[in-house]
């Protein structure tokens, strides 16, 4: 586990210390896989269609980030799969 952050604007208690705040974002990792082509089905032709799909997050491992900000708000995180193609 990841050690307290000081907060630079905290005030001292009655001891004269300063106060420190619990980490706000847990450290975790999140794998992601993708796959593609440029050529599906290996054709001479100047048209090709292209394929790939996505997978944010294998592990589905659940999280919320909350940032007490204006601009990044809450965000909930799941696992999200993505697919394309076009020719």
């Amino acid at each position: 586990m990841a050690p307290a952050v000081e907060a630079v604007d905290a005030a001292p208690d009655r001891h004269g210390k300063r106060r420190s705040q619990p980490d706000r974002v847990k450290p975790r990792n999140i794998f992601n896989l993708g796959i593609g082509t440029d050529n599906l089905f290996h054709t001479e032709k100047r048209e090709k269609i292209t394929a790939s799909f996505d997978i944010a997050n294998i592990t589905n491992k659940v999280a919320l980030y909350n940032f007490l900000s204006t601009f990044s708000g809450t965000h909930f995180l799941q696992r999200a799969r993505s697919s394309r193609a076009s020719a």
